[in-house]
């Protein structure tokens, strides 16, 4: 019967023993003995109540303690309370064997009163005795009579020690345990993996790798606690480090649980090549049929991207648990495969495996994504019928968002308000995106109401109602939600990417310097993109051009890195499947893309050397025939690519429309922007206009400018025959505009500071200068220091003042820019093409032209 309890055969051995006339004790411990040992409890109380009635033979001090054990396993306390009166009336109420084992049943069951009755009524308390009532006291959270217990014990093992020390441990209480653990007499390394342990459940993961390093002797305990601890506070890089530690050391071999952490480490981090390193490793040191291993293997291949992988694992395995199921039918629904997760779902019910919570949250997501909005609600109500499961918020959430999706919007509301619980921020951003996708503006106002009473500093809810502003064109909108996402004080948290590049995994940011190979990064991108220029790769730098704008700035650092990296393990079949990708979004995209480029063309025409204010006909015309053979590249790398399918056409066409309008639109804006860039110019005295000067405080005449050597007397008009003044200016500009093409310094700023902080000087210095002659006329005999020149002096005073109309005219050029500027505020697509060109201001002095730029 012992050998068929090992073999998990306890139905051969339940036939030997009815077989059996009259069994003894030692078979009837035997067959309790093996029941336990396979985990079927209600049968060990069965068999103990066939002893009890048949006779023939008695309970002993093995029999109690097992089938106490098993009453507190299956929650029995009713027949727990029976077996305590058997061993009272057997006569075994002060064995310390059966003592102990009836105070940890009471104490699981935290009926702590019984419990210490029992350790009252002993005889003979033993080490174990007294753990077993402190842990109990422990487990009832009543850590003031554990510790008095502890410290009344006549005999205190490193067991005793380590339970009280996990006491104050799970009260979080991490100064008490550390101040117990240092009066340890003796310590084990079971005593520095408690406390290793409860640094890292506190979230103290210093202290953690401090006490890690402090150990004089490590198992593989020590490194779970420590791979444990960062997972358990993602710090999932250090997860890794800790991992290649450990295989460098070589002392400790991985176990299951240490190589489930780092498989799933690996899946939140994105690092497929290293997770695939782990997946082999498991398989080849004996892992391959565990079932743990397997569930993280799947959860990795899936969040990694490669889902076939996973349903290979899936498939492989012989045994599979209910997390099986769960995972591999949640990563079919998070990459778009909607119907295989419903089939999957359907051979798990097929196979009798119950389904949980979890289990519908995928099956939802599935039906979610594949609009499925009927099979939605009646996989939502067969949950609650036929499996008996309470809804939560998750499942809640998941319906609202499959009727958000499929343009159910007031559906989704009314689901919302039929909610037993309050919606959290999760279902409102959810109901935002979707109301962004259907241009539904009171909804989505609606939402982010909810959402800042939710979140109110994260200003990020902003963000999504101002792209549906944006996309409507409602750009006072727009400005209100940026001025209320400023006024919250706090920023939006920036994306993050990782790469994983030689089994490291780095961490990137947008424009991000914090590496320390950034230099040679950037060298490295700044060296492919001449490369390519050089070797006329078009096709591949389309591509790189078109990975900037799709995937993004930082993820573009990334991916040249990753690719770049001479002993990186690149598998050039998965980069041309990469640029297969970022090429079908540019196909369906780039036709859009061209507004924004007709848009610049005009711009720049209209801008031209800083001359002209309008826009010429020749270079709409030329923006237009660009513009069409594009489209008709286009056209022909997707014949080439295998044709274009009735969608794709149809999406041409209206894009094609769409160009056709904005031309119209464009036309139609030229003449008012023209219009009002003139008249912001010509109302203003002392202004330049397309190479004219009118209304200048010297001239009132206007002076057209002659095609070689122009001699506008601009100059010469503000400040008359003072030539310093002028030859000084010249110089000035001169100098300031050869830095400001070096250093492209904001000249701007510093100008207009400059010129403030100038004039008050000098109005300082005047005041001062007028006073101190005023003294010196009144009084006479009052001797002052001589600070300025004296009043009577004019030339010195003339000179003081030279600086000012220098200053003033910078100024003024300033005040003409921002003006200027302030007239475009009301053309936002115009705005950014008008501040890149420069406007240009020629003046003359002794025969020689100079060009001075506005921004002065």
């Amino acid at each position: 019967m012992a050998a068929c309890a090992q073999l998990k055969q306890m139905g051969i051995a339940q036939k030997v023993f009815d077989k059996t006339p009259e069994p003894n004790t030692a078979l009837w411990n035997s067959m309790i003995k093996g029941y336990v040992q396979n985990g079927f409890y209600e049968k060990v109380i069965f068999l103990f109540s066939q002893m009890k009635s048949m006779g023939f033979s008695l309970p002993n001090c093995f029999t109690f303690p097992i089938v106490l054990k098993s009453c507190l396993k299956c929650n029995a306390l009713r027949e727990g309370d029976e077996v305590h009166c058997v061993v009272i009336k057997s006569g075994f109420k002060g064995n310390p064997f059966v003592g102990t084992t009836l105070i940890e049943m009471y104490s699981g069951w935290r009926v702590i009163e019984a419990a210490y009755r029992v350790f009252s009524e002993m005889v003979d308390r033993n080490v174990v005795a007294w753990t077993s009532i402190i842990n109990g006291f422990i487990l009832c959270h009543d850590l003031v009579k554990a510790r008095c217990l502890f410290d009344l014990a006549p005999e205190r093992d490193i067991v005793l020690w380590n339970t009280m020390v996990s006491g104050y441990i799970g009260m979080g209480d991490m100064v008490e345990a550390r101040k117990l653990f240092d009066l340890m007499p003796k310590r084990d390394v079971m005593s520095w993996n408690t406390i290793l342990h409860g640094y890292a459940i506190n979230g103290d993961v210093e202290a953690c790798e401090r006490l890690f390093e402090e150990m004089p002797e490590r198992n593989i305990f020590s490194w779970n606690g420590l791979i444990g601890g960062y997972a358990r506070n993602e710090c999932f890089l250090e997860v890794l480090d800790a991992f290649k530690t450990m295989l460098i050391d070589g002392n400790v071999r991985p176990n299951d649980a240490t190589l489930v952490t780092v498989l799933s480490a690996c899946a939140r981090l994105g690092a497929l090549d290293l997770g695939k390193w782990v997946h082999v490793y498991a398989e080849n040191n004996g892992y391959k049929g565990n079932v743990y291993v397997g569930n993280a293997s799947i959860d990795m291949y899936a969040k990694c991207g490669l889902i076939k992988n996973a349903v290979d694992v899936f498939k492989s395995m012989d045994k599979k648990d209910l997390i099986s199921w769960n995972t591999i039918i949640g990563g079919l629904a998070m990459h778009g495969r909607g119907a295989d997760a419903l089939d999957l779902f359907s051979q798990m019910k097929n196979g009798r495996v119950i389904p949980d919570g979890i289990t519908f949250i995928g099956v939802l997501c599935a039906c979610t994504h594949m609009g499925l909005v009927k099979d939605g609600i009646s996989y939502f109500q067969s949950m609650v019928d036929d499996y008996s499961i309470e809804p939560q918020i998750e499942h809640y959430g998941c319906m609202v968002d499959l009727l958000a999706r499929a343009g159910l919007l007031p559906q989704a509301l009314d689901f919302v308000k039929k909610m037993p619980m309050e919606a959290d921020a999760v279902i409102w951003a959810a109901l935002l995106g979707a109301c962004r996708v259907y241009k539904n503006v009171g909804f989505a106002e609606l939402a982010l109401e909810q959402l800042i009473k939710l979140e109110p500093k994260n200003p990020a809810n902003f963000v999504l109602l101002a792209n549906i502003y944006r996309d409507l064109g409602r750009w006072k909108d727009v400005a209100r939600l940026k001025v209320a996402m400023r006024d919250t004080g706090y920023k939006k948290v920036p994306g993050c990417s990782l790469i994983e590049v030689n089994d490291h995994v780095v961490e990137f940011y947008s424009l991000d310097e914090r590496h320390p190979e950034t230099k040679e990064i950037y060298g490295t991108l700044r060296g492919l993109t001449i490369l390519l220029r050089t070797c006329g790769g078009v096709e591949v730098k389309r591509d790189i051009a078109e990975s900037r704008r799709v995937i993004g700035q930082d993820d573009m650092f990334q991916v040249v890195e990753f690719y770049s990296n001479p002993v990186s393990t690149c598998d050039m079949s998965q980069m041309e499947k990469d640029l297969k990708v970022i090429r079908e979004a540019k196909i369906r995209e780039e036709v859009l893309d061209r507004e924004a480029s007709l848009r610049r063309a005009r711009a720049e025409a209209s801008l031209s050397d800083g001359i002209s204010w309008g826009m010429g006909e020749n270079a709409i015309e030329e923006a237009e025939i660009d513009m069409k053979k594009e489209i008709d590249a286009i056209r022909g790398k997707d014949i080439a690519q295998g044709g274009l399918t009735q969608g794709q056409q149809t999406q041409v066409a209206r894009n094609e429309q769409r160009i056709t309008q904005i031309i119209e639109e464009l036309q139609n804006l030229e003449g008012t922007l023209n219009d009002s860039i003139r008249g912001s110019i010509s109302t203003r005295g002392g202004t330049i206009s397309c190479g004219k000067r009118k209304g200048g405080p010297e001239d009132d005449d206007e002076e057209e400018f002659s095609s070689g050597v122009h001699h506008a007397g601009v100059l010469e008009g503000w400040f008359g025959e003072h030539w310093w003044n002028g030859r000084t200016l010249v110089h000035v500009v001169t100098t300031l505009d050869i830095f400001s093409r070096l250093a492209c310094f904001n000249w701007i700023d510093f100008l207009s500071f400059t010129s403030a902080l100038s004039v008050a000087l000098a109005v300082v210095f005047l005041v001062i200068t007028v006073g101190i002659t005023i003294v010196k006329l009144i009084s006479g005999t009052i001797m002052m220091p001589r600070l300025l020149p004296d009043v009577t002096d004019l030339t010195s005073f003339w000179k003081l003042l030279t600086v000012v109309p220098v200053l003033v005219t910078a100024y003024i050029c300033h005040y003409n820019v921002h003006s200027i500027d302030n007239e475009l505020e009301d053309y936002p697509d115009k705005t950014s093409c008008a501040k890149s060109t420069c406007f240009m201001l020629n003046c003359s002095h002794n025969d020689k032209l100079f060009r001075i730029p506005s921004i002065w």
